[in-house]
């Protein structure tokens, strides 16, 4: 898996479909929120693996998530957990900026700011799942110089264009612009 599978699978039909009925508003709805808060939550998971001081809590987590089976995501989104989905927003965001981001695009789009927080806490394991599966694939293949057996920083760098966020180079601003033009 890579980036655009990434984006791919939080964008298919089928996770639209399931989100939206997890969040109570329709697909397009939830397609839009997503198109705008995925690069933010994106961002927040880079920020969250390359800091020293969160690095390997959101390892953890990464492993954690990464481990449940994702191929139905029907089944998957049947055991979703929405209390930990929005703390998961909260970690990638910070608390303050996942409630300015839902009280902008709640402006933005028309749609409550509790239904735009409902939709990213649905969507937000799946990200940390995907992700995680991604870790686990990377770490198999490149064992972290420091020992620790997984070289976070490394994979979401990698995984996000060498962490290149500045719309050059294939970073992740040049491909989330690219994917999420409106």
């Amino acid at each position: 898996m890579d980036f655009n599978a990434i984006i791919n699978t939080l964008m298919s039909s089928d996770s639209l479909s399931q989100l939206s009925s997890l969040s109570g508003t329709s697909e397009k709805d939830v397609s839009n929120v997503l198109s705008s808060a995925l690069p933010q939550l994106l961002s927040g998971a880079q920020s969250q693996a390359t800091n020293q001081d969160t690095a390997e809590s959101f390892a953890n987590a990464l492993t954690a998530h990464g481990q449940k089976d994702s191929n139905d995501l029907a089944s998957f989104f049947g055991g979703v957990d929405m209390e930990d989905g929005q703390k998961i927003v909260n970690h990638l965001l910070g608390k303050d900026q996942a409630v300015a981001t839902a009280e902008t695009l709640s402006n933005e789009s028309g749609i409550s700011a509790s239904g735009i927080s409902g939709i990213l806490s649905a969507a937000a394991p799946l990200l940390m799942n995907l992700l995680g599966q991604q870790a686990a694939n990377s770490s198999s293949a490149s064992a972290s110089a420091s020992g620790s057996g997984l070289d976070l920083a490394g994979i979401v760098g990698s995984l996000f264009g060498g962490g290149d966020d500045n719309n050059s180079g294939g970073g992740l601003g040049s491909l989330l612009s690219g994917l999420f033009k409106k």
